[in-house]
């Protein structure tokens, strides 16, 4: 199949991806093109990596780099050029493939020309150089001013967030005091200073109270609390969610029902008013939902629906995004997502949480420099250094069992991009290491007893390719699979202090 035979359809699904926009039947369509022809896999792969490239370019640091680096006028000048070279040719009859990139690079050049328009002499800026989200209504604080109260947590990620009027300078960094925040589209991820992770998705209204207690008054939001955080609060107009140490979900509608979703341990979930007036408390366990509703004596049973919480849920566990026949697991107990299969997708899965490389702990990697790697020869296994703060991450590929046999296909490509929150200080892909990482990088009781699951780089053709950027935050998976096993590697990420 030459370039010119792609189909037209090929490329509104992939661009359409890259935004966010695809419907889940789309997915599938586009997952359909992409097993059914080798081509489609390559040009998918290519604009993967050329995408991301680009992407970078409109990134607070990648834009500071850049601007320290050649000037603005330069950048600005090439993506102008390889914009219009791009639809002069499109004017002459432009391949898709040009037009795709056209596409990306042209969206490059509006983030650069806002960021410079925004950071022009004379301009002044809405708030100070470290904006803090306004305060409560009743507090009198002025926008723009430093908040008298202490911060309570830190605006740590942001996904294409438009915020309200009244967080008119928030990003990724912010600090945050007590006070409302509101975005209208994307999704902001907060840190509270107990440890307390939470992801908001626009539309939603949120109000920071103190350091374990907070409000959602409308739209959704993922939590992830440690040990050190037990105890924290969302409030809704029809609900308290008390955590007593877990994951979940909360989702409240503009007539204030709310819907709480457990996805690993347990939280108490309780009616607003008087005792006397309503059916007390509920504690409500993982893989159960509850719904609360204006006006009601009690809590009532709803379907557990993780669903509604896809793009929340990979940001709160530490994820930006993921790309092609790459997908992040959905919410559960890690012996229970361990079991998860699926037939078109590598799935990762979070396995432990932050922890200290120790000298006893001797942590060895498959992959520790930013690099393509498709030969033994290339890596060079490396040790990372004592006294790093690491968190875990398993890539998996479990096809589904068909009756007591996994489902045996000839040898299938996988191809996708997985980007992290955080650098990546190493890759594990050798069968060896992972035995041997299983209970002490990965949190499991037992090393996982599962034959052939590393991966066979410079052992065969086609050859299995691993890319880590530059900024080591983006893995390029390019891999041959078997139906009949189950493929893994072990990512290990810098974790929180």
């Amino acid at each position: 199949m030459a370039v010119s035979e792609i189909p037209e359809k090929f490329y509104d699904l992939v661009l359409r991806y890259f935004d966010g926009d695809l419907e889940p039947a789309e997915l599938d369509e586009l997952n359909g093109l992409l097993r059914s022809d080798d081509q489609l896999r390559d040009a998918f792969a290519a604009l993967c990596v050329r995408s991301r490239m680009v992407r970078e370019i409109g990134e607070p640091e990648r834009q500071a780099e850049i601007r320290t680096a050649d000037g603005s006028a330069g950048v600005i000048s090439q993506l102008k050029l390889a914009r219009d070279t791009a639809q002069g040719q499109g004017r002459r009859g432009i391949a898709p493939w040009g037009r795709v990139l056209a596409a990306v690079a042209a969206l490059a050049l509006v983030s650069l020309v806002l960021f410079w328009g925004f950071q022009q002499p004379g301009k002044t800026p809405r708030f100070t150089a470290e904006p803090v989200v306004p305060g409560r209504p009743d507090s009198g604080q002025a926008l723009g001013k430093p908040a008298k109260k202490k911060y309570i947590a830190r605006l740590v990620q942001v996904v294409k967030a438009k915020w309200g009027e009244e967080n008119p300078g928030l990003k990724k960094g912010s600090r945050l005091s007590e006070g409302t925040i509101r975005i209208e589209s994307g999704l902001a991820k907060l840190r509270f200073s107990s440890g307390a992770k939470v992801t908001l998705e626009g539309p939603a209204e949120y109000e920071i109270i103190s350091n374990d207690l907070t409000r959602l008054l409308s739209g959704r939001l993922s939590a992830k609390i440690p040990k050190s955080a037990i105890g924290f609060k969302v409030d809704t107009p029809t609900a308290r969610v008390l955590d007593l140490g877990t994951a979940f979900g909360v989702d409240v509608d503009e007539d204030g029902a709310t819907e709480v979703a457990v996805f690993e341990g347990e939280v108490e979930v309780e009616l607003p008013g008087p005792a006397e007036s309503r059916q007390g408390k509920r504690l409500i366990t993982h893989g159960n939902s509850v719904r609360t509703e204006a006006g009601a004596k009690e809590i009532s049973d709803a379907l557990y629906d993780i669903s509604k919480f896809r793009k929340t849920w990979p940001v709160t566990a530490g994820m930006v995004s993921t790309a092609g026949m790459v997908k992040f697991a959905p919410p559960g107990p890690l012996s229970t997502l361990l079991e998860h299969e699926d037939d078109d997708h590598l799935v990762i899965l979070p396995e432990r949480g932050s922890f200290t490389v120790s000298k006893k702990l001797k942590v060895r990697a498959n992959i520790t420099v930013p690099g393509e790697y498709s030969k033994r020869g290339s890596m060079e296994t490396g040790r990372i250094e004592p006294g790093r703060v690491l968190a875990s991450y398993l890539v998996q590929f479990n096809p589904v069992e068909d009756g007591k046999e996994k489902r045996e296909t000839k040898n299938r490509r996988l191809v996708g991009i997985a980007t992290f929150e955080r650098p990546i200080a190493g890759v594990i892909t050798a069968s060896g290491l992972l035995r041997a990482t299983d209970k002490t990088l990965g949190g499991h009781s037992a090393p996982l007893v599962v034959k052939g699951r590393g991966l066979e780089i410079g052992t065969r053709r086609p050859l299995d390719i691993v890319t880590l950027s530059d900024d080591r935050k983006t893995l390029v998976l390019d891999l041959h699979v078997s139906g009949g096993q189950i493929d893994q590697i072990r990512v290990l990420v810098e974790g929180e202090e």
